[in-house]
């Protein structure tokens, strides 16, 4: 989580090339970075977005005279992106920079076999941050929340981290946001992290079935009708919600008490696994089988066009609160108003 020691107090030298797989890491480590060399006063910074490098900006900077030259930081981003020709010319400019230079060249991908990254290490020191561990994740939702001066309860950061992945910006956004909501300085609960997270991901689809379990039939189509107010309609929530209807079924079947135990059998987040015992057993082995069912049916339909998306999402979460395995009428004679308001 960020770099060495030595690295980050700047004894690493002039020159260093980061490498990071995920894309928040590489702009973290790069911050960090930059913030650490300003503390020594302002420094101008050169930044550079590869494959499109002025090698001739680059050269003038380089060969500035070191007694008239100001201290800068040069960030060069992304420099997997550039030809094998581009790099010589690269690493070339960059040995003629003065010892006032700080240069850090990033990378998003890494192919050790590649000539640039054999030039480039050559030239000076690597860091890498590989991908990161789906267990890793609520720690760095900890991380970010501490830098904004915040604690997140576990339970918060768990829930952070089996909605958005190793989606770290998100993760930020949502951290962020939750702070201007809560407004007093406290340990953010998920209580307080659940209100940003309408429309996100796996926790809509987990709102959605726990709507359907109660059963709530208001409240789902709620959730449905939100689903189509914004612009962007998430296509993967079908499928989302069927591998959590098979997941639920798994834990029922299961009948496994121990909740680490299930977690790890079936695949649902520690988070959720006391919540979707509940679901489980609300829907029983039919409602979950018919649930299964009547996903794979709504996707047919909406891929033969019988009826609208939003129509045969509101028609799915009739028939999931219901636990119904068969519609009581016909899919192309359905309209939403038939739902009422």
């Amino acid at each position: 989580m960020g770099f060495s020691e030595d690295r980050a107090q700047g004894r690493f030298g002039e020159r260093y090339l980061l490498y990071a797989a995920n894309p928040y890491l590489l702009w973290d480590a790069v911050e960090n970075w930059k913030a650490t060399w300003q503390k020594q006063g302002k420094i101008p910074i050169e930044s550079f977005q590869a494959p499109k490098i002025d090698l001739d900006r680059l050269l003038d900077i380089g060969a500035t005279i070191p007694m008239f030259a100001e201290t800068r930081l040069v960030v060069i981003r992304d420099v997997n992106r550039v030809t094998d020709t581009q790099v010589d010319r690269l690493v070339k400019v960059l040995s003629q920079f003065g010892p006032t230079t700080k240069t850090l060249v990033t990378a998003s991908e890494i192919d050790k076999r590649k000539k640039w990254f054999k030039g480039l290490c050559a030239w000076g020191p690597l860091e890498e941050f590989p991908a990161i561990y789906p267990d890793k994740l609520p720690g760095w939702a900890q991380r970010i929340a501490g830098e904004f001066g915040w604690r997140l309860a576990p339970a918060a950061a768990d829930l952070l981290a089996s909605t958005y992945g190793d989606d770290l910006f998100a993760v930020r956004q949502t951290i962020e946001r939750a702070t201007l909501f809560v407004s007093t300085p406290r340990r953010i609960e998920v209580a307080d992290i659940e209100p940003m997270l309408a429309g996100e991901g796996l926790h809509s689809v987990f709102l959605l079935l726990d709507a359907a379990a109660e059963p709530d039939l208001a409240r789902s189509l709620a959730i449905i009708r939100g689903l189509f107010a914004g612009d962007d309609y998430p296509a993967t929530w079908l499928s989302g919600l069927a591998s959590l209807l098979t997941r639920l079924l798994k834990l029922l079947e299961l009948d496994e008490p121990n909740d680490v135990t299930a977690s790890q059998l079936t695949g649902i987040k520690p988070f959720f696994i006391k919540k979707s015992r509940i679901q489980a057993n609300h829907f029983g082995r039919d409602g979950l089988v018919n649930g299964i069912r009547a996903c794979f049916e709504t996707e047919c339909a909406i891929k033969t066009s019988r009826v609208t998306e939003s129509t045969a999402w509101e028609l799915l979460a009739w028939r999931l609160c219901t636990k119904t395995p068969v519609a009581s009428f016909s899919l192309a004679g359905l309209e939403s108003s038939d739902f009422g308001e």
